[in-house]
Parts: structure tokens; C-alpha cells; sequence
């Protein structure tokens, strides 16, 4: 007996288990290691190039049929649309890429919602992506039938009242499996490089556009018929749009295309739209006031600029006066001073007036010349 037959063996004689239930999960541990290395030898004999698998993408997205459904577009408010590669996309995507493996398996539950765990192993690079996601066992509605348990009720964005009742298994089911879808699109794309998402996502949008361009009616026909195979009908997209659908503009065209990829996964009903819409119009107000009152506080400031200016206008005038008349007074003050001393310079500059004491040295000499000639006729 080998070693792993005498392990096996032990574990079921020590298991508080039945013997045949032991058994039965051996056996299936058994297959699922069997199976994982089975995938893991098929990764390794036939490895993906990602060339060929970005070329086998764009070619898809160049089909008109799969581009319309290949990406979704959802108002975020504001104006503004968060786009993004639908779940037909990510299930292309998987086919193409190949040596993937998928897991799925139930973690909490409870009286009103379950928990669910998915793990998705690229078995080439063994690089493992998952998201443990919630679904509620409850659904919300606007009116109370016979028999229904109320859990609890609310009133919605639009003023409505809603009541919180618990779901039936059916639509438990279809909650699970929308769920299910939108976690698998977002790690199945997780293991998409960034580029090959980008590029296949600008080509399904510029097919879709191109081939509207060519045919609006046609463009409009075609997605008025797509919202009411899904329970839409057209005086529900008249009140979306605000108009009748065969007037809407291209923008508008390629929006409710968008939006009706994520209505058809499950990812939004109906009345999230609708509430969504009036959230945006509600902000649009808004920005509009927020803008009207910008402008106003734009247009004070803008006067009051110019009262300012005019100030300093007037400051500046006086300022000059002021020096002018300063540099009068300044100019008069040196002028004075210049002429006193020009005087003074004139005053010390003059000659002085002939003094006695000249003519009295004169009349010496004389005294003394005649003493000198009475002395020689003495001689």
C-alpha cells in the first residue's frame, strides 16, 4: 500500500464524517487537483501571444454588431458619461486569451443578503485576481402587494415612497447572476494590458459612430427596437430624452446605446436611470446658479476695480500738484539764494579804497631826502 493510499486511509477511519460521504470528497479533491494541473500543462503547451490576441480583438470591434454592444456608457452627472468596455467584450476577451480559470464559491449568508467570492487565475503568468461581492436577498418596489413582508421603507430621490421586501428565488437569481457578470467583466479586464483596453475601446466607438453617421434612422430604429425587447417602450425614452426618440441627436443615439448595454447585463434597471437623470437636471440647475451668482460677484468686483482705479487716478492728480507747487517753491528758494550769493561774490570781489598811511610813508621819505642834503652842504 503507498503512502498517499494509507493517508487517504486514516483520514476516512479518523474523520467524524460518514465513510461514503469521506469518500466522496476525496474523490473530489482528487478531480480538482487533477483538473488545475491539467489546466496548468495546457498553459504551458500553448502559451497566448498577446499580438495575435489584440489583433483578434480590434477585428472584432471592427464588426458593427458587436461594436454597439462592446462598450457601455453611464451618466455620472455634471454633463459628464464614465465609459467603459462592456461584459460581451470581457467574454470575448476570455475566449481569446485562453489559460484562464474561473472560480466561484459561497462565503457568508444571512437572513438578507449572501456573499460570494471570485477568483480568476491567469494560469500562464499564475497570477491570481479576485472580489468577494454581496448580493441582497431583498428588492425594492413602489407598491405592496397581498402578502408582502415590508423589511423597511424609504422615499427616493424623485420624492417616491419605496418599500424593501424580500426577493423571490427567481429574481435572488437574477440578482446573483448579473452580479456574477459585472465581477467577472471587471477581473477578467484586470488581466487585459491597459493598451489592448484602450484601443479596442476607441475603435468600437468610432465603428459605432461611423455607422450611425451613415443611416441615422436606421441607427434609431435599431436601438429603440433593442430598449423594448428589454421592457422599455418608447414613452419611457421620450422621457429620458425629454423629445421623441426619432428626433434625437447622434450624442444622444450613441448615449442610449451605452446605456443600454448596461441595462441588458443587469447593471442598472430602469428606474436608476430615471433617478440618475433627475440628479443630473437638479445639478444642472445648480451650475447654473452657481454660475449666474460667479458672474455677479465677478461683475462688483470689476466695478470696484474701477473705483479704485479712479482713486488712484485722483491720488496721482493731487500728488502732482503738490510737487509742482513744491518744485515752485523749491525753485523760488534758489533763486533767492542764488542772488545773495552773487552779491556776496560781488562784495568780496571789489577793490579796496586808497588808506592815508601811503601818503604818510611819502611825505617820510621827503623829511628824509631833505635831512640827507642838509647834512652834505654842512660837509
Amino acid at each position: 500500500m503507498s503512502l498517499i493510499k494509507q493517508q487517504d486511509t486514516a483520514l476516512v477511519a479518523h474523520s467524524s464524517l460518514p465513510q461514503g460521504l469521506a469518500v466522496t470528497q476525496d474523490v473530489r479533491m482528487r478531480q480538482a487537483q487533477a483538473e488545475t494541473m491539467a489546466r496548468y500543462q495546457m498553459a504551458f503547451m500553448l502559451p497566448r501571444s498577446w499580438e495575435g490576441v489584440q489583433a483578434k480583438l480590434l477585428l472584432a470591434c471592427s464588426n458593427p454588431d458587436f461594436a454597439r454592444e462592446a462598450y457601455y456608457r453611464k451618466p455620472a452627472g455634471a454633463g459628464k458619461f464614465i465609459e467603459g468596455l462592456s461584459i460581451r467584450f470581457a467574454e470575448l476577451a476570455l475566449q481569446i486569451m485562453r489559460n484562464v480559470a474561473i472560480d466561484t464559491s459561497p462565503e457568508i449568508e444571512d437572513e438578507f443578503s449572501a456573499h460570494y467570492r471570485m477568483v480568476i487565475m491567469d494560469l500562464e503568468s499564475n497570477t491570481p485576481v479576485s472580489e468577494i461581492f454581496k448580493v441582497e436577498k431583498t428588492v425594492e418596489r413602489r407598491s405592496v402587494r397581498d402578502g408582502d413582508t415590508v423589511i423597511s421603507e424609504r422615499t427616493n430621490s424623485s420624492g417616491e415612497k419605496t418599500y424593501l421586501i424580500p426577493a423571490t428565488e427567481d429574481q435572488f437569481n437574477t440578482k446573483l447572476r448579473a452580479q456574477m457578470a459585472k465581477v467577472k467583466r471587471t477581473l477578467v479586464l484586470s488581466l487585459v494590458p491597459a493598451e489592448v483596453r484602450a484601443e479596442c475601446l476607441e475603435r468600437c466607438k468610432d465603428v459605432a459612430q461611423r455607422n450611425d453617421a451613415k443611416d441615422p434612422g436606421a441607427a434609431t430604429k435599431s436601438i429603440v427596437s433593442a430598449f423594448i425587447g428589454i421592457g422599455i417602450d418608447v414613452p419611457d425614452l421620450k422621457e429620458y430624452l425629454g423629445k421623441s426618440p426619432a428626433s434625437a441627436t447622434p450624442a444622444q443615439i450613441e448615449d442610449l446605446r451605452g446605456l443600454f448595454a448596461l441595462l441588458r447585463d443587469g447593471e442598472l434597471n430602469w428606474a436608476e436611470v430615471i433617478a440618475a437623470k433627475s440628479e443630473l437636471a437638479a445639478t444642472k440647475g445648480s451650475a447654473a446658479e452657481f454660475v449666474a451668482k460667479k458672474k455677479q460677484e465677478r461683475a462688483a468686483k470689476k466695478n470696484k476695480d474701477k473705483d479704485k482705479d479712479k482713486d488712484k487716478d485722483k491720488d496721482k492728480d493731487k500728488t502732482e500738484d503738490s510737487s509742482a507747487t513744491r518744485r515752485g517753491k523749491v525753485s523760488a528758494e534758489t533763486a533767492t539764494e542764488g542772488d545773495t550769493d552773487t552779491a556776496e561774490a560781488a562784495a568780496e570781489t571789489k577793490p579796496d579804497a586808497p588808506t592815508k598811511p601811503p601818503k604818510a610813508r611819502a611825505s617820510r621819505r621827503n623829511d628824509d631826502e631833505d635831512s640827507s642834503t642838509d647834512t652834505a652842504a654842512s660837509a
